[in-house]
């Protein structure tokens, strides 16, 4: 029988083909899977070229280098209106993406095929990060991760069947750190420490801090508020419109129901006509500054946030209304990290309830106990005749050994 021709880098997988190219020291193989009726030359094709981006020889656009690349991944149309990407605010300083582009240009080198790029390499330079930063601090891991997040969508989005060596790198797994919601009586101990005025004037700082703590909103959606936003009017709103959310995986626009106490700070915040754009330093400096004097150290703006969400799961107890609310995508796991600091009291709450349960179980079979008592005790209950079942012969297990099958045959 002659021998089957095998060619390198293609073999039958499943129903059909599937083409691989061995990987650089450390790294997997790169595999590709392939209807079966696909040509072989286009799977030889795509061989040679991850056999060139493996070895670090740019197959398409040689002339071009590191930064042009990354240039040319900036100027695509559909990055450019990504928030990380877009200028921040008033300072028009580089979005967050652009940031962490630049410092890999200056890490690697920006005269260097990006194809060169090696995954040891990624992987030295964020652990550095975690170890050091920037400044000489560590880094947190989120933080670092956004990093290597930026260039891991430059390298998918400039060749998306490419090689990725970000996707090579995993970054250690640290212990979560501690739920940063606050109960009620804390945020609102520390927004009546916030100073009123500020040189004269109504401290608008104030004004958002009391928004962002009663409904729960992140600073971007409360800058892009307007007085049409604010239903039915901004001096008596019941319900107010919150923009599409991009962060993360997205969340869809919506209309959210306000409590008394956020329809009173959405009051101020439109007498005070708070609206637009305004600086996160100041609202931070203004916020620590009030917890400081009142012992709290370590919370910040954001908390306002994390603890709306909190309390409003420990009232609750429905994740789906904390996620509705706080505008998340379907799913998202950051609704439960939310809800992390009321789980202890949302346990005991339904174990209470779920004591008064037992308790009235038990009472209703002890009432129906009582009832089905006979009134004489010479009577005795009639018990139901139950009709007779047929047992069927139990089948009897066939012998997988085909010797012990014979010698049953012969018996």
């Amino acid at each position: 029988m002659p021998r089957k021709v095998k060619t390198p880098g293609r073999r039958r997988h499943g129903s059909g083909w599937q083409t691989f190219v061995k990987g650089n020291h450390g790294e997997k193989n790169i595999t590709k899977s392939w209807p079966l009726d696909t040509d072989p030359a286009v799977m030889d094709e795509w061989i040679e070229k991850q056999k060139a981006l493996r070895d670090g020889r740019k197959a398409v656009d040689a002339s071009a280098g590191f930064a042009a690349d990354v240039a040319a991944y900036l100027a695509k149309p559909e990055v450019r209106i990504l928030a990380s990407v877009r200028p921040r605010g008033k300072s028009g300083k580089p979005g967050k993406r652009v940031v962490c582009l630049n410092w890999w240009l200056a890490r690697l080198g920006r005269d260097r095929a990006r194809h060169s790029i090696t995954v040891d390499e990624i992987k030295i330079a964020l652990y550095e990060l975690l170890a050091t930063g920037n400044d000489g601090r560590p880094m947190k891991r989120g933080s670092v991760r956004a990093y290597k997040i930026a260039l891991s969508a430059f390298f998918t989005a400039m060749d998306p069947e490419g090689f990725n060596p970000c996707f090579r790198v995993k970054l250690r797994t640290e212990p979560k750190a501690a739920p940063r919601g606050q109960r009620m009586d804390v945020v609102t101990a520390i927004l009546a420490e916030m100073t009123d005025r500020h040189r004269g004037a109504v401290s608008l700082s104030k004004v958002r801090a009391r928004v962002m703590a009663f409904t729960g909103l992140p600073q971007n959606l409360i800058r892009e508020i307007t007085p049409a936003d604010l239903i039915p009017t901004p001096v008596a709103p019941t319900h107010v419109r919150v923009s599409p959310r991009h962060k993360g995986a997205g969340a869809d626009g919506r209309i959210l129901k306000l409590t008394p106490s956020a329809r009173e700070a959405f009051v101020d915040f439109h007498a005070a006509n708070a609206y637009g754009d305004f600086s996160s330093s100041g609202l931070w400096q203004a916020f620590t500054l009030a917890a400081s004097k009142l012992g709290y150290a370590g919370i910040r703006p954001y908390d306002l946030r994390h603890s709306f969400c909190t309390n409003l799961y420990r009232a609750t107890e429905d994740l789906n209304l904390v996620a509705y609310n706080a505008v998340h995508a379907p799913g998202s796991h950051l609704t439960i990290e939310y809800a992390r600091a009321a789980e202890a009291d949302v346990a005991e709450s339904g174990i209470d309830r779920f004591g008064l349960w037992m308790a009235a179980e038990a009472a209703k079979v002890a009432a129906g106990t009582n009832a089905e008592k006979p009134a004489t005790p010479d009577a005795a209950p009639v018990a139901e005749v139950q009709p007779e079942v047929p047992k069927l012969p139990r089948k009897v297990a066939r012998p997988r050994n085909p010797h012990v099958r014979r010698h049953l045959r012969a018996a």
